[in-house]
């Protein structure tokens, strides 16, 4: 008797240990990026580029939000962004990069380039962990893909359509109109920009954006953001949502 009772004691233990490896390797809880770890990257950033007219000056900018984006793939995980997130602001490639920060293992990169016709987008960088698993998915946009049209006319239209191999993001877009917005005391005159968003491939979906604009640099003061979308994988189609707003606190940025 006194040995089933040992058995039943180790086998309970290695049942215990078991759901703990389990929980650990479910356990989804990524940590936010705080505005000195930003700072530090755009320190460390090897093309920071000079202030030039027409564009955002380069540095970190903070935003305050509200949001989160959520799987329910397995048991399901929500990532809650943290009330203050930064994007950061390079001068290099074609002309201007704009980087959002929401936490680790969480970010998206845009590379825009000037021209005649407006901003163009010329690709675009997302970065997601779940359960420890991180993917990168890399958009290059085709040439003529408008992010902003020029005139900033009300009623103008715009898009861009932008390929991974296996999934494609295209968008139509207009200007809403010319609106003030107020950043920590300070008028700024903004361009409104609406945007719908459609993924087509291995990954199948419908999003949205709403963009207020600095009108004179085109650097973000207020947005809204949304995705809705379901991927094949292994274990079947893996839904994932999102939805965030960000407001600028303050017009310098932080170096």
């Amino acid at each position: 008797m006194r040995r089933v009772r040992i058995l039943l004691a180790a086998f309970s233990a290695l049942a215990l240990g078991g759901l703990a490896v389990w929980w650990l390797a479910l356990r989804d809880a990524p940590a936010p990026v705080s505005v000195g770890e930003a700072v530090a990257g755009f320190r460390e950033s090897a093309e920071a580029g000079a202030v030039a007219d027409g564009l955002p000056d380069p540095g970190v900018y903070v935003y305050a939000a509200t949001g989160s984006e959520s799987v329910d793939a397995l048991i399901g995980s929500t990532h809650e962004y943290p009330a203050e997130l930064t994007v950061t602001v390079l001068h290099e490639g074609c002309g201007l990069v704009l980087s959002w920060s929401f936490l680790e293992g969480r970010s998206t990169s845009r590379e825009y380039c000037p021209s005649s016709a407006g901003l163009e987008l010329r690709r675009q960088t997302e970065i997601h962990t779940f359960f420890g698993r991180q993917e990168t998915t890399d958009y290059r946009c085709e040439r003529g893909s408008l992010a902003r049209p020029a005139g900033n006319s009300t009623g103008a239209t715009f898009g861009w359509r932008c390929s991974t191999g296996t999934k494609t993001e295209t968008a139509e877009g207009e200007v809403v109109g010319v609106e003030t917005l107020t950043v920590a005391g300070a008028a700024v005159e903004t361009v409104h920009l609406r945007a719908e968003t459609l993924l087509d491939g291995v990954t199948r979906g419908t999003g949205g954006v709403e963009l207020w604009l600095e009108r004179s640099t085109g650097l973000p003061i207020r947005q809204v953001t949304w995705n809705d979308n379901v991927t094949d994988a292994a274990i079947g189609e893996v839904r994932y949502q999102e939805r965030y707003e960000l407001e600028l606190t303050s017009l310098e940025p932080r170096r």
